[in-house]
């Protein structure tokens, strides 16, 4: 087989099994792989209802078509679960080197079902596979048992958990290498649940491609497309703290939870050169990757000097930075290596900026938290919060329990920046743009699955050349005219990125003008033997999205989940060019309402139509669903 490896390694946890699955043709074209193929295999694998920690959830962990050949910013991978997080569909993907390391041992995907009844991890050399005993490992940090796997069996990529894992955190991740992450949404619980702690793998057979020579060829063009872009030396330099000037351009730095736009205090802070000159040693790179988006980090002075990490990215940069009120890098470099080593995604973490908004209005005090003096800027309370919630200790088994619970606990809803179940660094008051992305994401409300990035930077010109049908007022994103119909092309647009799978900062999902679905449709066609064009590709993101959406539908999410906190409707920042703005939802739901129809739903109780599960031939879905009226014929 080219491009694809051809197999699905299914681990059956419960009965200490190892099944070897050929990778069905058809399911590999039309669903491409990784995210793609994974929400196929979710959808067929577990029961409708099935609790996320429940053993019958499974997880994914894959690869993609392209993962492992030559073309340029190829070595991501995905994870594909139920999430304990939000209870949707968990899709969590990340960089580094395990995607194509898996690739090259012959697999396409791994599946872990059931549960183990002691620890175990998961180790994979090619055709060999074991489950081997992690008695020795449990309760340590993801590092320290990443340490002990290259004692064993030598430097291989991993995947692993730490302790909030273990404890089955409601946002634990799993993490990938020392510092990338499969984020967000609960992985690590997930994996916690099934009691496995980690998984390495060595490959050495490569990736055969069908037509080498053409591949190569056009794996030159797209990385020359991506070095030439304008977007290229920032990234290259700065990595993801780029945004911060734009962020800050429009008003919408998210401080001390939102409270205020603007952070002046923070000024140095959030120019991209400051961790240059402060904690960044030299670029990093995942596999295949021409951008180096990624650092070398050491903290060279004060409090935490010496602490060492890789990848800080502008997830971390804000959520221990603006938002709790800090402005200290070699901070934001210590929670970073805390929350990596105790499996703790960036975004749980951003409970204590929740936290301290409920210290300063008096929701709660000190008592309620153990003690701790839940101040702006403290940054030891912050780090002793991340313990707590890690190991389940006091105020941190209430926050380890998830938004909800927590509220319940210690009141207080009102103030949690969550959209669509899932917590924010982007304001949606007076954008568009990130309204309707974060409030459809059917992953809950943030930037990974249908944020269209390249609207803020390219010229109108650029948007109405290639979508001429569109409105014209789409490249404003404080209009809502034009947002369902780009929110709708880039949500299948980012499926396919995520199944090939391939970066989304070196796509046009980021670059205006950068490789886009014609490159990949050649490169896949080159690379698998089978023919694609930009239509057929984009069909594949299509059904994939879809299939994701009437997932969530599935578990019983209907029109009702896409939802935004009080926060943004019911206030405003105080100052700032977005100052006295609220969110809308008389037009944020407008929005919504035709977003889910041009995706074939309906926008009165959120369910998908008959007609468009047939055209994307995903009929098997549509027996279940009509069983649960949950789909309109």
């Amino acid at each position: 087989m080219y491009g694809w490896a051809g197999t699905i390694l299914t681990i059956d946890l419960s009965k200490e099994q190892i099944i070897k699955e050929p990778l069905d043709m058809d399911t590999a074209e039309k669903f491409l792989g990784s995210d793609g193929i994974g929400v196929k295999l979710l959808w067929e694998r577990v029961p409708a209802g099935t609790p996320p920690l429940d053993p019958a959830n499974i997880i994914c962990f894959g690869s993609g078509p392209l993962t492992g050949t030559f073309c340029p910013n190829s070595g991501k991978m995905s994870s594909v679960f139920k999430s304990p997080t939000t209870g949707l569909i968990g899709v969590s993907t990340a960089g580094g080197f395990f995607g194509p390391e898996l690739k090259e041992a012959g697999y396409d995907l791994i599946v872990l079902m059931g549960k183990a009844k002691k620890p175990v991890w998961i180790w994979i050399d090619d055709d060999d596979v074991e489950i081997r005993d992690a008695a020795h490992m449990w309760g340590k940090t993801a590092w320290e048992a990443i340490d002990i796997i290259h004692e064993e069996v030598g430097d291989v990529p991993t995947i692993t958990i730490g302790p909030a894992g273990e404890n089955q955190m409601f946002g634990a991740f799993c993490l990938v290498m020392r510092s990338r992450a499969l984020g967000g949404v609960g992985s690590g619980a997930v994996m916690g649940s099934k009691n496995v702690k980690a998984i390495g793998v060595r490959g050495t057979k490569g990736v055969q491609v069908y037509r080498p020579d053409e591949f190569m060829k056009k794996c030159k063009e797209a990385k020359d497309k991506i070095m030439s872009h304008p977007v290229y030396a920032g990234f290259a330099r700065y990595g993801t703290p780029q945004w911060s000037p734009v962020l800050i351009a429009q008003g919408v730095v998210p401080v001390r939870n939102f409270q205020e736009g603007v952070f002046p205090e923070g000024e140095e802070f959030l120019d991209p050169e400051t961790p240059c000159k402060e904690v960044f040693v030299k670029s990093d790179a995942c596999e295949g990757c021409v951008i180096h988006c990624g650092h070398w980090c050491e903290v060279r002075s004060g409090p935490y000097k010496g602490t060492k990490t890789e990848g800080l990215e502008w997830y971390a940069e804000y959520m221990f930075g603006p938002y709790i009120g800090c402005t200290d890098w070699g901070f934001v470099t210590k929670a970073s290596v805390e929350c990596n080593n105790l499996g703790i995604g960036f975004g749980a973490a951003g409970m204590i900026a929740w936290l301290m908004e409920l210290y300063q209005r008096g929701i709660i005090s000190k008592k309620d938290v153990d003690g701790l003096e839940l101040t702006w800027g403290n940054q030891e309370a912050a780090l002793e919060v991340l313990r707590k919630m890690a190991y389940r200790e006091g105020i941190g088994d209430i926050l380890a329990q998830g938004w909800e619970k927590a509220a319940e606990e210690l009141g207080g809803k009102d103030f949690q920046p969550l959209i669509t179940r899932l917590i924010t660094t982007e304001c949606p008051r007076a954008r568009m743009d990130v309204a309707l992305s974060h409030i459809v994401s059917v992953r809950g409300g943030d930037h990974n699955k249908a944020l269209p990035y390249f609207a803020w930077i390219c010229p109108p010109e650029y948007i109405h050349k290639n979508w001429p049908d569109w409105p014209k007022e789409t490249p404003d994103i404080y209009n809502p005219i034009g947002k369902p119909e780009i929110v709708d092309w880039i949500e299948d647009w980012k499926c396919v990125n995520d199944s090939l799978t391939v970066c989304y900062w070196s796509t046009s999902v980021t670059m205006p003008g950068g490789t886009n679905p014609t490159d990949y449709a050649e490169l896949l066609t080159y690379a698998t033997g089978v023919e694609y064009d930009e239509k057929k590709l984009l069909e594949a993101g299509r059904r994939i999205a879809v299939l994701e959406r009437a997932f969530n539908v599935r578990e019983g999410w209907g029109r009702d989940v896409y939802q935004l906190s009080p926060m943004f409707t019911d206030r405003a920042f105080p100052r700032g060019s977005q100052a006295g703005v609220k969110a809308d939802m008389k037009v944020i739901n407008e929005m919504v309402d035709k977003f889910l129809e041009r995706k074939g739903f309906d926008s009165k109780t959120g369910y998908p139509r008959k007609e468009t599960l047939e055209q994307l031939g995903l009929d098997f879905a549509i027996k279940q669903l009509r069983k649960l009226g949950r789909i309109i014929d």
